[in-house]
């Protein structure tokens, strides 16, 4: 999905505002899907040893945990759609 591309806000919040009122103004299952599935693949594949994994998969949760209650304090209701 095109939005995942949207650049963050200097303030680093993401997805920038244009595109939290596409969102807000949609309000449709499959677009927080969309975007959920194009931010995952934005990340690219990576491959690790068996031992080694976890650590960037945690750390990009927190990003997102952060984000999204940035967005719940702002009032928008998407803040979901990063981890659906």
């Amino acid at each position: 999905m095109i939005l995942s591309a949207a650049k963050a806000e200097r303030k680093g919040d993401w997805p920038p505002e244009p595109v939290r009122e596409v969102i807000e103004r949609i309000k449709s299952t499959e677009l927080d899907v969309g975007l959920a599935v194009g931010t995952r693949n934005r990340q690219g594949a990576t491959t690790r040893g068996p031992l080694e994994g976890g650590e960037q998969e945690r750390n990009l949760k927190s990003r997102y945990d952060e984000l999204g209650d940035r967005a719940d304090y702002r009032g928008h209701s998407f803040s979901g759609v990063a981890s659906a």
